[in-house]
């Protein structure tokens, strides 16, 4: 879906003002590799 960001600068919505879901996940950015340390 296409999404709009609203006047307020933070809140996201989808056009079609249907559900939608979003998560995260923190990267530690190590000297040898990439480690995500949220799951």
């Amino acid at each position: 879906s296409e999404v709009e960001i609203l006047a307020d600068g933070w809140t996201v919505v989808t056009k079609d003002r249907r559900r939608s879901g979003h998560f995260e996940n923190t990267v530690f950015v190590g000297k040898t590799k990439p480690e995500v340390v949220t799951e």
